[in-house]
């Protein structure tokens, strides 16, 4: 009986004897099996004389040597030979292989001769790749001596040779025969010239590791038919490769998938073809084929002529919890970099990668610290992250959009494709830049191509929608005759398939690829499929008596089942690492005594834990990645998620408990050797949560909950930190209050003012504990309350709650100045005044303001911050020049600070007040020079402030285009850095804006779409603002009672915010709509009380726009005087702050005046002012726009001038064009008839025309 026959034989008899555990019982089942397991290891380890084996075999020849030789001196010759010769020996034997012979200038070497490896054909290729390095080194030499030069053509093959040896020089003297070594001596003749061909068998081994050139198939001498052959270019720099697709050694042909397959190129071609970034989504249920899709997409890129920039990485359910995780796998994976790596390495690295895109300059070392900080590479120390401690959002966003720049820059060069494997296990924050990403490189070369269950969907229901160009591909089961295809592709060494197993198979599986893959496994493993050399066979006896499990889980647990004891326990630890697992790290587990009794994995050389790996290898229940993440560790992957599921669940919790432990020890220790471990954090603490080690779970989780804090992913932050609540000790008070204070702090962030608030009340009970016990955290032991009343203090300010502020800060104050905080006690009367100022009590704030202003002199930061404080109050009062001068003060503080941030805070504020006094083009210098900053530091929340700042300028300089352009890029900016509160704001302004050029649908959606926001985020400061432009909304389209029920809904949170500006203006759009009604008196007491209050707060936009509507009340009223005393100062007020455009309403109520006075001279130079300016500017932003046209025709009519009916007729027109821009016909009319203005100019319209 030949070797390979005898091992057959004995794994059969293991197999069926295993079978029969269940009836004979363990003890003789082992006592049977102990034997012929000896017998069968060293079968496998003896060499024997002769052998049929895969190797592969690499040919070299010297190019047109045999003409160079006749030209050279046989001496010079031989020491030529011999530097060539010993160069390609050097090559092979640090690749593992062995030179077979060397034939005259011919090299003949094999790889996997003695000890076999699975990346033996990489090795022959990459010996033959150094040789093509060292020739190049070797030929200057050769020249300079010999006047030579030689080249040389590679041929490699892989197959099965017959290896013979002679026993008495093993090792050495050796022959190999075969076809397949012709077919490598053929590939090297038809090599091009320095070139290496290489066989289609071997390309299956390699492709994804090498750039590789499909060439034309080819005859050679020899061999039927045509050879494809590949070329190899070069080595990829980044490897990753998807596991190879074969079942028992046998590789399938991907079925039932085409249609899928060609929609997945033709995405990708429209990438070449630059339609645009791409986004497909390949969905299904696990097993269906989405990893086979992406294998033979993978292929098929590989084989493309274009040059492509890969990105590849898999989610996994270990590192859910991980911020950024995915990414961070995708960056690993591209630029080689190992979690063992020491930082600077990491450093390096990343650097490196980034400048292939980016260039040499600096700003692409600043890109990569700021991509690699967001990605938890630990860039804290860089010296491009000073300062930003203390500023997790500005991290991630000015980190995100160096990320949009890099794959912008990158795409530039080459397409960009990143294959994105299981999204249904990523991470939150991977999730949602992946769902930007598409949007801002919408014009760029991309394609991303994901695979996901429908889990993903359940996860994020709108998934793609958001996205400019996606593609959606559901896998469903494979039809019944694509599984009986599949069944013969597997079995096709099968003679004359049993009809019954392949309905067994295809009944059993159901569509699913595979299950069929499983339970064809599962059979060979039970002897119902028997596999030999060149042809297999079924013993259908045995057949009937085969138990198929129901379910996919079934069939894995069978196969599990039926593995020998040290298999079972090594696949048992490896499933509490994960799906991805490293050797050591199993060795590591396996020195802990899990059971209570000897360790069941072999340590003997023969059953070395490597051994026991290469068996499950070859059962193809893991695999082997060629690149570990880390260093002196191989790294392993189970063939599918459910599988390590599977067996993980077969563990006992006990053992589960010790092993979670065992994995946390042994990251902690390979971590912490490469200073890395903050990094794994979050792996770490899951870890020991699973082993109950609750101290370290709660220490971990701190740790991890701060380091995503820091990375602005808050909800993870909130989880983590949440999760170390939990398993901290109640009695370990000064640890909970720092959680707490952390947690606080990422609520904050969040806008979860709720969750702030409740968090700080726990925390102000924490530290009354810690106070009176004289411990605590940091240098002042004894202050914990105050700090805890002046976080509560800014929680009420930002909510706008400024009683509450005020309470809040009277106590920090009173802590403060018991313990001898003085800063404590400084900060609380800051904020104190603050809210005093927001409450209209200047005089008190200032008072305040100047008395801690001359005790703050060791706190500059501070000091700067009340000069602010200050300037705003003597803005507010319309001392600009002194205003100006504090602001001035508090920007050269900031300057001798290098806070650039607040430094250009302070130039926004210089901005605000020259635009206040209607000087808008000083206002502007300042805003730029703010936006500039902002966008040099990524501050992109101040970028979107500083751009609707320059929209506010646009506005009152009657630029409606630039204005809705600048308020649409701050939409854009806050949706992207998910600022929803400033998201409300920008569309409160854009309704606004669309409101006043008479864009209805637009400014509908606008404000209901604010509105629903600001209830949504409980923010009541924008949904007063929605409330109110709503108001103004319906009034301008005549719908009354929505109108003044919005408006008091809005004045009611007005009120109660103490939101001064917004009281008054919804004030005076309630006296508008009570003059729209005939109800000039309570238009009058709306507009007084309106005027009053923006007189107070200094808000002259308002004050002027208020006096057109009183003035309005007044004429209703017969007021004349007082009427004329209104238009004017409105009409004053517009010219000292430069708003011509909106002069034409008080103007014309002038005008009106003059003409119920009979002074029509003064009444047409009225009007003539009004006409001159609408020849320049448009009618946009003025509230009773129909009316001014009506006034100006009345006035021209009794005058008898000839434009009296082009203004009516302008002003008609203009009326018809905004009613046609309202889609709702009941609205269009109430539009034309139930406004005064409008009911009247459409009544002067037909009386004239129709008549």
């Amino acid at each position: 009986m030949s070797r390979e026959k005898e091992i057959e034989t004995l794994k059969q008899s293991i197999v069926m004897l295993e079978v029969q555990r269940a009836t004979l019982g363990d003890e003789v089942v082992d006592a049977a099996i102990s034997p012929l397991r000896k017998k069968l290891d060293h079968l496998r380890s003896e060499t024997s004389f002769e052998q049929r084996k895969l190797v592969t075999v690499l040919f070299a020849d010297l190019a047109k040597f045999t003409p160079l030789a006749r030209e050279i001196d046989s001496e010079d010759l031989r020491d030529i030979l011999n530097l060539y010769f010993s160069r390609w020996s050097t090559c092979v034997e640090e690749q593992g292989g062995v030179v077979e012979k060397f034939i005259g200038d011919a090299v003949m070497a094999v790889f996997g001769l003695s000890v076999a490896h699975e990346e033996d054909p990489q090795r022959a290729i990459r010996a033959a790749i150094a040789m093509k390095a060292s020739l190049d080194e070797l030929n200057p030499k050769l020249i300079e001596r010999y006047g030579i030069q030689l080249r040389m053509r590679v041929g490699i093959h892989t197959g099965k040779a017959v290896i013979s040896m002679l026993d008495e020089r093993k090792g050495q003297d050796f022959v190999v025969v075969g076809d397949m070594v012709n077919l490598a001596s053929r590939l090297q003749t038809a090599a091009p010239l320095n070139g290496i061909l290489i066989s289609v068998d071997t390309y299956r081994h390699v492709r994804g590791v090498f750039d590789l050139q499909a060439l034309k198939p080819i005859q050679l001498k020899g061999f039927e038919g045509f050879i494809q052959t590949y070329q190899v270019l070069g080595i990829r720099p980044r490897i990753f490769r998807f596991v190879t697709r074969e079942v028992e050694g046998i590789e399938t042909r991907m079925i039932g998938r085409e249609r899928e397959f060609e929609r997945m190129q033709a995405v990708f071609q429209m990438v070449l073809e630059e339609a645009g970034g791409q986004v497909l989504t390949l969905k299904g249920e696990a097993g269906v084929g989405k990893s086979r899709l992406m294998y033979e997409f993978d292929l098929w890129l590989d084989l493309l002529p274009q040059q492509i920039y890969y990105f590849k990485g898999r989610a996994h359910p270990t590192f859910q919890d991980q911020p950024y995780a995915l990414f961070r796998d995708l960056f690993a994976f591209r630029f080689q970099i190992q979690d063992s790596d020491e930082r600077a390495v990491v450093w390096q690295k990343m650097s490196q990668g980034i400048r292939e895109a980016m260039g040499e300059e600096e700003h692409s070392e600043r890109v990569a610290h700021w991509i690699g900080q967001l990605l938890n590479f630990d860039f804290r120390d860089s010296p491009y992250l000073q300062g930003m401690d203390d500023d997790p959002r500005q991290l991630n966003e000015l980190a995100r959009s160096y990320l949009r720049e890099y794959f912008e820059a990158l795409s530039a060069i080459h397409p960009v494709v990143l294959l994105l494997e299981d999204l249904h296990w990523a991470d939150n924050s991977s999730l949602d830049l992946l769902s930007l990403l598409p949007t801002w490189l919408s014009e760029q070369r991309m394609l991303f191509l994901c695979s996901a269950r429908p889990a993903l969907f359940e996860r994020r229901a709108e998934w793609g929608q958001s996205f400019p160009r996606h593609t959606l591909v559901s896998l469903l089961p494979l039809a019944e005759e694509e599984s009986r295809y599949l069944v013969r592709e597997i079995l096709q060494k099968v003679q004359d398939l049993p009809s019954e197993l392949e309905e067994i198979v295809t009944e059993s599986a159901e569509g699913n690829p595979f299950y069929v893959e499983e339970l064809l496994k599962m059979l060979v493993e039970e002897g119902v499929i028997l596999k030999g050399e060149e042809s297999w066979s079924v013993a259908v006896e045995r057949l009937a008596q085969a138990r198929v499990p129901p379910t996919l889980t079934g069939v894995i647990q069978a196969r599990f089942d039926s593995l020998e004891p040290e298999e079972k326990v090594l696949l048992q630890r490896a499933s509490v690492i994960g799906r991805t697992f490293w050797d050591r790290a199993v060795e590591q587990m396996g020195k802990r005594n899990d059971q209570g009794q000897d360790d069941v994995l072999p340590s003997g050389d023969n059953l070395s834990l490597s051994n026991v790996l290469d068996r499950l290898r070859r059962r193809e229940m893991v695999f082997r990645r060629d690149r570990s993440t880390f260093e002196n560790a191989d790294e392993y992957l189970f063939k599918h998620a459910l599988m390590r599921d599977v067996i993980y669940e077969s563990l006992l919790k006990r053992i589960r408990r010790t092993l979670h432990a065992a994995a946390a020890g042994w990251l902690v220790a390979v971590t912490e050797r490469s200073h890395r471990s903050e990094e794994y954090a979050a792996i770490i603490a899951g870890h020991y949560e699973a082993a109950e080690a609750f101290e370290q779970a709660a220490l971990w989780n701190q740790r991890a909950g701060e380091g995503a804090a820091a990375r602005f992913a808050n909800a993870e932050a909130v989880n983590f930190l949440t999760r170390a609540l939990k398993f901290n000790p109640e009695d370990d008070v000064a640890q909970r209050y720092s959680i707490l204070t952390a947690r606080e702090k990422v609520y904050e962030l969040q806008g979860n003012w709720q969750g702030q608030a409740q968090d700080l009340e726990v925390m102000d009970t924490l530290a009354e504990m810690l106070d009176h016990s004289g411990g605590g955290i940091g240098s002042r032991v004894s202050s914990h309350r105050a700090e805890v009343a002046l976080r509560q203090a800014l929680l009420a300010e930002w909510r706008g709650d400024f009683p509450m502020t005020i309470a809040c800060a009277q106590r920090a104050v009173s802590l403060s100045t018991s313990v001898g905080f003085k800063e404590g006690e400084i900060r609380g009367n800051l904020a104190w005044s603050r809210a005093l100022s927001r409450q209209g009590n200047y005089e008190t704030a200032r008072a305040k303001l100047e008395d801690i202003l001359t005790r703050a002199d060791e706190f500059p930061k501070i000091q700067a911050s009340i000069y602010r404080a200050l300037g705003i109050i003597l803005e507010r009062q319309g001392n600009y020049a002194d205003a100006v001068d504090h602001y001035e003060k508090a920007l050269g503080f900031f300057r001798k600070l290098k806070d650039r941030r607040q430094e250009s805070n302070a130039l926004n504020d210089l901005g605000g007040s020259y635009f206040y006094q209607g000087k808008y083009e000083q206002a502007k210098v300042y805003f730029e020079a703010a936006l500039r900053t902002f966008r040099e530091i990524g501050d992109l929340r101040m970028v979107s402030v500083t751009l609707t700042n320059l929209g506010s300028i646009a506005y009152s300089q009657g630029n409606f285009t630039q204005t809705r352009q600048h308020f649409t890029d701050a939409l854009h900016i806050d949706r992207m850095t998910g600022d929803r509160s400033g998201e409300c704001m920008d569309m409160n302004n854009l309704g606004h804006v669309a409101i006043e050029q008479r864009d209805f649908e637009a400014a509908k959606t606008y404000l209901e779409s604010a509105l629903r926001l600001s209830k949504e985020i409980q923010e009541p400061y924008n949904e007063g603002m929605a409330l109110m432009n709503l108001g103004l909304f319906y009034l301008i389209i005549g719908k009354q009672d929505d109108a003044e029920t919005h408006l008091q809904q809005a004045l009611k949170i007005c009120q109660t915010l103490e939101d001064r500006q917004g009281e008054s203006l919804t004030l005076a759009y309630l006296g508008m709509h009570f003059n729209h009604l005939g109800e000039p008196e309570r238009a009058e007491k709306h507009c007084q009380e309106a005027l009053r209050i923006a007189t107070e707060i200094g808000a002259r936009d308002a004050q002027a726009e208020i006096l057109v509507v009183l003035g309005h009340a007044y004429l209703g009223l017969g007021e004349i005087g007082k009427a004329e005393m209104a238009y004017q100062s409105s009409l004053d007020l517009r010219g000292e702050l430069g708003q011509l455009h909106l002069t034409p309403e008080p103007r014309a109520g002038l005008a009106q005046i003059c003409l119920t006075q009979k002074d029509l001279t003064k009444a047409e130079s009225h009007v003539r002012e009004i006409l001159a300016l609408l020849e320049s500017k448009s009618i946009d932003g003025t509230n009773e726009a129909a009316w001014v046209y009506l006034t100006c025709y009345q006035v021209l009519r009794q005058g008898e001038h000839p434009l009296a009916n082009q203004v009516l007729e302008a002003g008609y027109r203009l009326l018809s064009d905004w009613a046609n821009g309202i889609a709702n016909e009941d609205s269009r009319q109430a539009f034309l008839n139930n406004t005064s203005g409008n009911r009247a100019l459409l009544a002067a319209w037909t009386s004239r025309f129709n008549a």
